[in-house]
């Protein structure tokens, strides 16, 4: 069985955040000898045992905006956007948190006129769990199958805030949906 809260595990309680040092969050594929007799990327390395089918992979630009690591992300300054990313980023080395914060920077395009360092933050975390990941699936993908492949991320902010009445979700995501 694969454990809740050990590496690979299902629950990746801090997918939506950036990354911790020592924690691993491994990606669970239930090679079950049947219906997926290998991993999909050693299958597709191996040039057999998949259908080879039009492939669609899409994603949003603040795609982990639906649920911040924090709650009052909506609520940050510039100078909580610097601690968070420096906080979190410094454990990796000296220079990260500086290089973050030289592309996800305060001057970056932002469609509101509130919520930037949100926007910055996620954005930054979604490149990391959510983006990146998903250009690596795109081209191993190419790669393998001879029909196409498409890859697209919603850039497009919405009106207004996600309603948080149900019981879907619980933070008022602005960038996501």
């Amino acid at each position: 069985a694969v454990p809740w809260q050990e590496y690979p595990f299902w629950a990746g309680d801090d997918l939506t955040d950036l990354p911790t040092r020592g924690l691993f969050v491994g990606p669970v594929a239930v090679v079950d000898g049947y219906v997926l007799p290998a991993s999909p990327f050693e299958l597709w390395e191996k040039g057999g045992g998949y259908n080879d089918v039009p492939f669609l992979i899409g994603t949003t630009e603040q795609e982990t905006d639906f649920s911040p690591p924090v709650q009052n992300i909506s609520m940050w300054t510039w100078e909580d956007y610097d601690w968070f990313v420096t906080e979190k980023l410094g454990s990796f080395s000296k220079n990260l948190p500086k290089d973050a914060l030289s592309l996800y920077t305060r001057s970056a395009p932002c469609p509101t006129t509130d919520r930037c360092p949100e926007r910055a933050y996620t954005t930054m975390t979604s490149d990391i769990r959510v983006t990146c990941p998903n250009n690596d699936l795109a081209r191993r993908a190419a790669a393998a199958l001879q029909s196409p492949v498409y890859r697209y991320v919603v850039t497009h902010t919405p009106s207004v805030a996600a309603n948080v009445t149900g019981q879907l979700f619980s933070f008022p995501a602005r960038f996501s949906f």
